[in-house]
């Protein structure tokens, strides 16, 4: 019998992007939906920019975010041709 569980050291960066991923997982975000500036999820989450930068960047590299940069710029739900791609992606 195992009394105690091996502690998860997890970073602040992947908790917020786990939420972004649950959110578009969830279908709350759909493919196209830009999510809201840096200054506001700063905001709504109480965490750094730079927290925000790395969790935005881990997304992107997974496939599940575009980032823009310009006038029209930001982090935007990409298609994906299932749900088990962004579900394939979290194991």
């Amino acid at each position: 019998m195992e009394l105690l569980k091996k502690i998860e050291h997890r970073k602040l960066y992947e908790d917020v992007a786990n939420q972004i991923e649950e959110a578009i997982v969830s279908g709350e975000l759909k493919p196209k939906d830009k999510l809201p500036p840096e200054r506001s999820l700063e905001k709504m989450l109480s965490v750094s920019r730079g927290t925000i930068r790395q969790s935005l960047r881990l997304l992107e590299q997974k496939g599940i975010l575009e980032i823009r940069t310009g006038a029209h710029g930001g982090a935007f739900v990409k298609e994906v041709t299932s749900m088990g791609d962004v579900r394939a992606e979290r194991a």
